[in-house]
């Protein structure tokens, strides 16, 4: 959880199977790689395994690769909930084996922005 605003460049460090919530406005991640196999998300605690809450406008999530499997038929990738969102140059490769039409599970959800920038979204399959 990032409670303060920060810059990450993380060199393209790779995280194993760990979410990240933003908390914070001004919170920038960088060259990073996320890798989550059979991960399930915490509905409870925060929407996607990289969370941007109300409160963090001006987010940014750049030059990095996530590789999403959900552990359950419900999953959210990148959930974005703030303002002035930027997700720009990222390379997603998102899985899910959803059997029913009601459950939501996406690569990226952006919801109640005023603005959100998305550039770049290539799926993994065709780069």
């Amino acid at each position: 959880i990032i409670t303060k605003p920060v810059t990450i460049t993380g060199d393209n460090a790779v995280l194993n199977d760990m979410g990240i919530c933003i908390m914070a406005p001004d919170v920038k991640l960088d060259q990073l790689t996320f890798i989550a196999d059979d991960f399930v998300v915490d509905e409870g605690i925060a929407g996607g395994l990289i969370a941007a809450d109300d409160n963090s406008d001006g987010f940014e999530l750049t030059n990095s690769d996530i590789s999403f499997t959900t552990g359950a038929e419900m999953g959210v990738a990148i959930d974005i909930k703030c303002n002035d969102a930027k997700i720009l140059n990222n390379s997603i490769f998102f899985e899910s084996h959803v059997t029913d039409d009601s459950l939501l599970s996406v690569a990226l959800q952006i919801r109640a922005c005023l603005i959100a920038r998305a550039y770049s979204l290539m799926p993994a399959s065709l780069a």
